[in-house]
């Protein structure tokens, strides 16, 4: 091969450079979609009566970002092959009791006036309320104030839903409810729809498709993020600290920065694409840091022995062009190879799936082309500024 990487390190370094200005743009300007393992938020369980397709997946995720808006839409994935997840960044808010028992009261009040409360608590009140003597005029009829009760406080204004109204042993009214929050509602709606997408069958014992709702708390995201950030930290400097031993300083340098392009083009991906950054992220960039600093040492590995193989007056510059050269068709196979993997996941899979193979393919192909572009090339380049120090 004639072409030379060393001699046309400046137009690898340039590329770089501008990939990286881009991602780091793009960050900036686009952000990311962080999942609700990072960011707290609500996650939804339908079960369908067949085994989930792609369509079906898109169909319940249009569906549901219909209702709540794309920015609190976070991802879909499929479970046990006919269970579709739903995750949002939707998140309850604690509802206060207090100021709803307020609020009951003062249309208790207003309804009743000679009515007193006897004891609030979250979603349940219990009140006095006296009998109303007939207005002139009217037949004596049983005093029965709970559809005057159900009538005032389910008018629509207030976020809550009455369960019950009993009249107790000591002659009061317990008055049951169910605090509606906005998120609730939200819920609602998307389970009534995903049952109108995907109605049960007559005679079914379920009366719904949703199986299941649950919240991810800030707490675990947060713990989520430093396990990730720990793992990774961890990995690399166990990776650096064997190149450094086996190599030299600068080899761990490049690998250093080989390690870092690679993983902000993998999140590049992410930002760009819009991919939900999950917790398999820390498996993503683990996998791709492994595969690069693999192909790495091969070329490392390659230039330590021309160095000892070829004559000394042969220029350093040479030796690393050779190195590359030597193992290029090498890396070249194993990259297409494992694309052809990835890329056969990606195009079969769901979309749970394709969000996982994508960030690794750009990171696979990051990988190769830092290695072979970039490694040998930063050896030399670390090697000259050591020479003028």
């Amino acid at each position: 091969m004639k072409f030379n990487f060393v001699k046309n390190q400046k137009v690898f370094f340039i590329i770089s450079l501008v990939l990286v200005v881009a991602a780091i743009i793009t960050f900036v300007t686009k952000g990311f979609n962080w999942d609700i393992e990072f960011v707290g938020g609500t996650e939804l369980t339908f079960k369908l009566d067949n085994k989930v397709t792609g369509e079906d997946e898109k169909k319940i995720a249009d569906a549901v970002v219909e209702i709540i808006g794309k920015d609190s839409f976070s991802s879909t994935r499929v479970a046990n092959g006919n269970e579709v997840v739903v995750r949002t960044t939707l998140v309850d808010e604690e509802t206060d009791y207090d100021e709803l028992n307020a609020a009951i009261d003062a249309r208790i009040v207003e309804k009743f006036a000679d009515a007193k409360v006897v004891s609030a608590e979250a979603e349940k009140v219990v009140y006095t309320i006296p009998e109303q003597a007939a207005a002139e005029g009217e037949e004596e009829k049983e005093f029965d104030p709970s559809s005057d009760i159900a009538s005032v406080l389910g008018d629509g204004t207030l976020a809550l839903e009455v369960s019950d109204i009993v009249k107790n042993a000591d002659g009061n009214y317990e008055i049951t409810y169910t605090a509606n929050s906005e998120v609730n509602l939200l819920r609602q709606l998307i389970e009534d729809k995903v049952n109108e997408l995907y109605p049960l069958a007559e005679g079914a014992a379920e009366t719904t498709r949703m199986t299941g709702s649950s919240t991810v708390s800030a707490e675990v995201s947060d713990s989520l993020k430093r396990t990730a950030v720990s793992a990774t930290a961890v990995a690399i400097l166990l990776m650096l600290v064997y190149i450094a031993i086996r190599f030299e300083g600068r080899a761990a340098f490049a690998a250093i920065v080989c390690l870092a392009h690679d993983v902000l083009m993998m999140i590049f991906a992410y930002s760009i694409f819009g991919i939900p950054v999950s917790s398999t992220i820390i498996a993503a960039i683990l996998t791709i840091i492994g595969y690069s600093i693999n192909a790495t040492i091969v070329i490392f590995d390659r230039i330590r022995e021309n160095r000892k193989t070829m004559a000394a007056s042969v220029p350093y510059e040479d030796k690393v062009d050779s190195g590359i050269k030597s193992t290029l068709w090498r890396s070249l196979n194993t990259t297409i190879t494992t694309l052809l993997t990835i890329g056969l996941i990606y195009f079969m899979g769901v979309t749970s799936i394709k969000n996982f193979a994508l960030p690794l393919i750009v990171g696979i192909v990051s990988g190769v082309y830092s290695s072979v572009c970039l490694a040998g090339n930063l050896l030399v380049a670390f090697k000259k500024i050591g020479k003028k120090n």
